[in-house]
């Protein structure tokens, strides 16, 4: 089977560092790997030096900020479109995966004129939020109604989604749920954190860390506001944060304020292919913070490799991890719970180690991004049969 990969969104480089990078290649990897084939038509390739054998088309979007960010939406739609079909010509797909993004009908375009099956991912309700730009919602909500009542079927990264879609035109029989996942040949135990160690002087350390893109709603100011006091009872302990936005130079003017200097290390951004290596690097692995609708990349990374992790008691996360068994969930936002658990695992070389051995366990069983393949294509064949049988 022939798999065209499309995602419209541009704030998404197929080759880029973002937790939603490694999502659109590992998909794509993991359905490679299960003897399909697969292509992606996106509208922003990325530059970022990592390996990636697929084939990858790009359908440059239109960048004029004069006519705002609904109307470049569509008219970039339009011609992905209109390129894509020239591409669909020459590659002859079985099977559409679209990634959603707003105002994105080229998927379901390209369906209808090539007579093709077409699944819709949705990661996000991105309608909703008060960070949304829309400046013509009714046209949006239209749109994405039409969008959601077209597909042939839609898969949710959460359960928490649910709602949104099928209050905008999803039909419940037609939708699933299938979490993120992660490679557990990449990521695994065996691997050594010696060198991460000796580079930034942690070797008698209790490493405390956190991984990934800072984005506000990862809560990392939380972590630091806990430093001083856990090293205070735990001298031991090294806050390692490793990742970079925006955010960062905020998060190290707090660290001087506080005089973290000796407590707290930043790395910056590091290679998608090293992370395995920091991770190693730590005890305790952490998310303070994420939002209802994520089903964190990093969460089944920090398992597999074997870690206990800390993370809020919030969506998703309390299907993966359960309380005391594969790590600790605190209340979101909650300073003293998050201190409490840390201080616990650091105190605990056995604990961390035993609730590191369930998660890893956990996600080879539940979480990989082979079994989201595969979950993927058992939806397409179903979707086949039924089409076969004139349902």
């Amino acid at each position: 089977m022939k798999i065209a990969y499309l995602s419209t969104d541009t704030g998404i480089p197929v080759l880029g560092n973002k937790g939603s990078s490694v999502h659109v290649r590992e998909v794509c990897l993991a359905l490679q790997e299960l003897g399909n084939e697969v292509f992606i038509v996106t509208s922003n390739r990325g530059n970022y030096p990592v390996d990636f054998p697929l084939p990858i088309y790009e359908v440059k979007p239109l960048t004029a900020k004069l006519l705002g960010s609904d109307f470049r939406k569509i008219i970039t739609n339009r011609r992905f479109y209109k390129e894509a079909g020239k591409i669909f010509r020459k590659e002859k797909p079985d099977f559409i995966y679209e990634r959603y993004e707003l105002f994105g009908f080229a998927g379901i375009k390209l369906a209808r004129k090539f007579r093709l099956p077409h699944l819709l991912e949705v990661n996000a309700p991105l309608r909703w939020g008060p960070k949304r730009r829309i400046k013509f919602p009714w046209l949006a909500k239209s749109i994405e109604n039409r969008i959601f009542s077209s597909t042939r079927g839609i898969i949710l990264t959460t359960r928490e989604l649910e709602e949104y879609v099928l209050g905008n035109g999803g039909n419940k029989e037609r939708v699933w749920v299938n979490p993120d996942g992660v490679d557990v040949d990449k990521f695994h135990p065996g691997i050594s954190g010696e060198k991460i160690r000796e580079k930034y002087n942690l070797q008698d350390r209790i490493v405390v860390g956190f991984v990934g893109t800072i984005g506000h709603w990862h809560r990392v100011d939380l972590l630091l506001s806990v430093a001083r006091e856990v090293v205070r009872k735990e001298p031991r302990v090294h806050f390692l944060i490793v990742g970079g936005a925006a955010s960062l130079a905020s998060l190290k003017e707090y660290a001087v304020k506080k005089k973290l200097n000796g407590v707290v290390t930043f790395t910056g951004n590091v290679p998608y292919q090293e992370v395995p290596y920091y991770i190693a690097a730590m005890d305790i692995t952490v998310l303070p913070g994420t939002d209802i609708y994520s089903s964190p990349i990093k969460i089944f990374e920090y398992m597999a490799m074997g870690k206990p992790v800390i993370a809020p008691r919030i969506g998703q996360l309390e299907e993966i991890i359960s309380d005391g068994r594969e790590g600790f969930l605190i209340e979101q936002g909650n300073k003293n719970q998050l201190q409490e658990c840390i201080i616990k695992l650091a105190g605990s070389k056995i604990l961390g180690k035993e609730m590191g051995q369930r998660g890893r366990s956990k996600v080879e069983k539940e979480y990989t991004w082979r079994k989201n393949g595969e979950k993927i294509c058992s939806i397409y064949e179903k979707l086949l049969t039924e089409e076969k049988a004139g349902k």
